[in-house]
């Protein structure tokens, strides 16, 4: 047998510095650098960020006088937005599975057994995850869904399905819900009959004149793959600032408008995945389905505290960081007075 050399042998902490050195990244005070990677890891602090500051990618070669504390601060940065994507989006989640489960359970019932199941309360009670209630959408489409939440959901050790299930006779759809995946609850949606997802639609993107409820459909599950891509990152601590996200098609700069105003984006943007598939897409999803005021309020808010607390100072090496960080993530440079007047509009 061949033996080969690991490719990512052990290093400690001073050989991580000189490798760092060896690739011209300025490090003045060892000791410093050292403790920033024993609390905050070399990986997620140098592998999450060094890109911006490389001329060369391969040999990982960085530019002239880059500072490890301008990564460092890069990652705080990031970590900050993170926070504020996941506490803005974990209601809106939590908004769309509780109107999933209210929804099938005020149509469907609430028995979770197959017919022929002998805990069944009721055999001759249809149980609402029978795929014949979503057959519009497709037998085969329908019925996959099904089984996996059968399987996967249903089966959970997990409170309150674990409790459910083991204390009562039936596992309610509104329970069900509580358990799932940000993303199978969106699998959910989409097989859902025509009349329930128009429900669910008009329930977390507020009504306009003239609406198209198809085009608004759309613009749901756009939003919502964006947010639960973003969501997923920043639980895991994963950078955001170059996350986009890729679908088959993006949300139409021109229906965002007519829900956000004119001033939310433009179509060069929207064609440069700017406002559709990067970090300003998952600002303006949290806006779009963020129905209660007070808590779009909140969210601007956090946003425009984080901003004024880096720009505060000119001379300062935060206003450095925030306006590197920005270009990366291509935030537009007015993102938070744009976010403003479209929670405006969504007020009125």
């Amino acid at each position: 047998m061949t033996r080969q050399t690991f490719d990512k042998p052990f290093k400690d902490f001073p050989d991580l510095i000189e490798l760092l050195k060896s690739r011209g990244l300025n490090i003045r005070n060892e000791e410093t650098a050292i403790n920033l990677l024993k609390i905050y890891g070399y990986y997620p602090v140098i592998n999450g960020f060094k890109k911006s500051f490389q001329t060369d990618f391969d040999e990982e070669k960085y530019q002239p006088n880059v500072q490890i504390e301008q990564l460092f601060s890069e990652f705080i940065l990031d970590s900050q937005f993170q926070e504020i994507l996941l506490t803005s989006i974990f209601p809106i989640e939590n908004h769309f599975k509780n109107m999933l489960g209210y929804l099938i359970s005020k149509n469907f019932g609430v028995n979770s057994f197959e017919t022929n199941d002998a805990n069944n309360p009721d055999n001759t009670v249809l149980s609402y995850l029978d795929p014949s209630n979503y057959h519009n959408s497709g037998r085969v489409k329908a019925l996959d869904t099904m089984n996996f939440i059968k399987e996967k959901v249903l089966t959970s050790s997990d409170d309150p399905v674990a409790y459910y299930r083991e204390n009562k006779n039936h596992v309610p759809a509104w329970i069900l819900c509580q358990n799932m995946m940000f993303g199978t609850s969106v699998k959910l949606f989409q097989i859902l009959p025509s009349n329930l997802k128009e429900d669910l639609t008009n329930e977390m993107i507020l009504p306009i004149d003239n609406e198209n409820i198809t085009e608004k459909e759309g613009l749901l599950l756009l939003e919502l793959e964006i947010l639960r891509k973003f969501r997923n990152s920043a639980a895991h601590s994963s950078p955001v600032y170059l996350l986009h996200v890729d679908q088959s098609s993006d949300p139409s700069v021109k229906i965002l408008k007519r829900y956000l105003g004119e001033q939310i984006l433009t179509r060069k943007e929207g064609r440069q995945g700017i406002g559709t598939r990067n970090l300003y897409a998952a600002l303006i999803g949290i806006l779009l389905l963020t129905r209660n005021s007070g808590q779009r309020t909140n969210a601007i808010q956090q946003i425009k505290r984080l901003r004024d607390t880096y720009m505060q100072n000119h001379n300062d090496t935060s206003f450095d960081a925030y306006n590197h960080y920005i270009r990366i993530a291509q935030l537009p440079t007015d993102y938070v007075e744009r976010l403003e007047r479209a929670s405006m509009i969504l007020s009125n």
